[in-house]
């Protein structure tokens, strides 16, 4: 993280490049504070652009040279299939109680729609950048103090498989009978969480994305490239979780999934 300004500047300075693609939040934000005017830059992977202050709205960047995708009502949608689904009273949500750490969350989304599906958030803020499994652990003893019946995983490094024992986290929360919805895939659905995201194909993200780079390649200023992408989310389950907590889906749920895991998978070991 610390290497992204330097690293982020040196791109600005070069006269060779047609574009510059930026992988996260904290990598576009690094470009367009270096931002020279002329490169043009396309941002990838954000989780939310606009509550990022990335860009001006979801129809305008506000940088002529910048352009990414934005998936309108994405986190929000969410946090109804999951209540549509699951009818929690208080949802767990544990964060860094910084600007990124709060849009990572999608805190802002998740209060918009509490109010309206009549739900109450528990909010652990208490992580350090580090997100490390002990603070980890200790935010989801105290929300199960608070009483949450539910648990929104986020993209913390506790829940990174490439650092941590993240199946450990999964079956403690599945000991304590507390659905799970897994924002970042089907890998956490299929290795313990009752349901998620389903990420079996990023085709059209993809092809999206394409489009937007042939654009800028082609003469279109970056600006003026439409950022809107309006998918579909997909939904992936799994059964033996729900069996272990006690839970049934709905018909309609199984009738509308994309991915249906009758069984948990723990990841393959990592290779060092």
């Amino acid at each position: 993280m610390a290497k992204l300004p330097v690293v982020a500047a040196e791109l600005m300075q070069r006269e060779d490049l047609d574009l510059v693609v930026g992988m996260g939040t904290a990598a576009v934000k690094a470009l367009l504070a270096a931002n020279n005017g002329r490169t043009p830059i396309l941002g990838m992977g954000m989780a939310d652009p606009v509550a990022a202050g990335i860009v001006r709205d979801i129809t305008d960047s506000g940088v002529d040279n910048f352009t990414c995708q934005v998936v309108a009502d994405r986190w929000t949608t969410m946090f109804r299939v999951f209540h549509d689904v699951v009818r929690f009273k208080k949802l767990g949500i544990l964060y860094q109680d910084t600007p990124d750490g709060r849009v990572y969350a999608a805190l802002d989304d998740v209060r918009a729609v509490a109010p309206e599906l009549g739900f109450e958030i528990a909010g652990y803020g208490g992580l350090s950048t580090a997100e490390t499994d002990d603070e980890c652990r200790q935010g989801l003893h105290k929300l199960r103090e608070e009483g949450m019946d539910a648990f929104f995983i986020g993209p913390l490094n506790c829940f990174d498989w490439d650092s941590n024992d993240v199946g450990a986290l999964l079956e403690m929360l599945n000991d304590w009978k507390i659905p799970t919805f897994a924002r970042d895939g089907s890998d956490f659905v299929k290795a313990g969480a009752l349901m998620g995201f389903s990420t079996w194909n990023f085709g059209p993200t993809g092809e999206f994305l394409a489009n937007q780079a042939v654009a800028v390649l082609t003469g279109s200023t970056p600006r003026s490239v439409p950022m809107l992408d309006r998918m579909e989310p997909t939904i992936a389950i799994n059964f033996e979780t729900a069996a272990k907590i006690g839970f049934h889906f709905p018909l309609d749920v199984l009738v509308v999934s994309d991915e249906i895991f009758e069984r948990t998978i723990p990841p393959a070991p990592r290779k060092d």
